[in-house]
């Protein structure tokens, strides 16, 4: 029998073989099959923001049909076909094929010469917006929008000062709990918080120095993620942990999410984010009718060339319209 051991962070390194449900359940993409078929149960182990092999959660593959079907406990994922993704790349592919027949067709005045480089150029563009497409919404697939959000408050945590993060969480305590900010920790009645927000898991060391400090009042830390030493750690000395799932949905609830991040001023758009931006899919359809009528209208009129080009370029951005979106 053969075993597979993965991880969230093997979902980020195969984007095209698996991804990761908003439970933390990998999942196997459909046409994965020939990168998996040598294995029996594949492991997984995505809990609490530890790290550490999992017990009894296996993740068996079988195919049927051409779907790949995964069964995770008593849970049936499966992908059926993508439908958006097939008619995407079919749209680009009709864009390459209307502007390359109609402009050869000018030049050689030979039909057949046309539709065989039109459907080369229909069959070259289409696999080359299929892959990026693909690769594209499998990213999307990786992350959740509350996983990015994760991500992005764990950075500004780590990047952001003792005084602002006890004024942070200060907020979110009730006025009976008689919340004190000394240095760079929170005291209340019943515990003290540590707030240990790095771009590192919270490792031995920093559990060590919460062990140092002296009181009799419940230790609990505040980080973005933990070893599995550190937590042992903890769990020896009692001290209670919290990740950063539990800390945005506490600044979620409480209505504290940041509206800016740190990092946001010094960063710079880009030139083609700009541009992105001014054009959206709602003018795909516009500009595909508008560049084929004017196709259609050079096999009739006096000057084809002024048609051929002002329809090749509506029909050019309206595919790259489509792709980049």
């Amino acid at each position: 029998m053969h075993i597979l051991i993965l991880s969230a962070a093997d979902a980020v390194i195969f984007p095209y073989f698996c991804g990761v449900t908003d439970d933390g359940i990998i999942i196997i993409l459909s046409g994965a099959s020939v990168f998996f078929d040598g294995f029996d149960y594949i492991y997984m182990f995505v809990m609490d923001g530890i790290e550490r092999p999992a017990e009894n959660c296996d993740f068996h593959i079988f195919t049927h049909n051409c779907i790949i079907y995964g069964v995770y406990g008593n849970k049936l994922y499966m992908r059926r076909i993508n439908l958006p993704l097939i008619l995407d790349t079919f749209f680009a592919g009709l864009c390459a094929f209307l502007l390359f027949f109609t402009a050869i067709r000018y030049y050689t005045r030979n039909a057949y010469v046309a539709l065989a480089f039109a459907v080369c150029a229909c069959l070259l563009f289409g696999s080359l917006s299929f892959l990026y497409i693909s690769k594209k919404q499998n990213k999307k697939l990786l992350l959740s929008r509350d996983e990015k959000q994760k991500k992005l408050l764990s950075l500004h945590l780590s990047l952001s000062t003792d005084d602002y993060i006890c004024g942070l969480f200060e907020k979110c305590f009730d006025a009976q709990q008689k919340p004190q900010i000394k240095g760079s920790k929170i005291h209340t009645d019943e515990a003290v918080y540590f707030f240990i927000f790095k771009m590192q898991p919270l490792n031995e060391d920093d559990v060590a120095e919460v062990i140092k400090f002296k009181s009799d009042k419940k230790k609990i830390i505040f980080c973005c993620r933990q070893s599995a030493e550190a937590a042992m750690l903890c769990e020896n000395f009692l001290i209670e942990t919290q990740c950063i799932d539990y800390v945005y949905g506490l600044l979620k609830e409480k209505e504290l999410l940041p509206e800016k991040y740190v990092y946001e001023g010094a960063k710079k758009i880009s030139f083609f984010k700009r541009v992105k931006a001014r054009f959206s899919r709602k003018l795909c359809a516009p500009l595909f009718w508008s560049g084929a009528a004017l196709m259609f209208l050079s096999y009739f009129t006096f000057f084809p060339v002024y048609y051929i080009i002002s329809g090749g370029i509506m029909l050019i951005l309206s595919a790259v319209t489509l792709v980049i979106n």
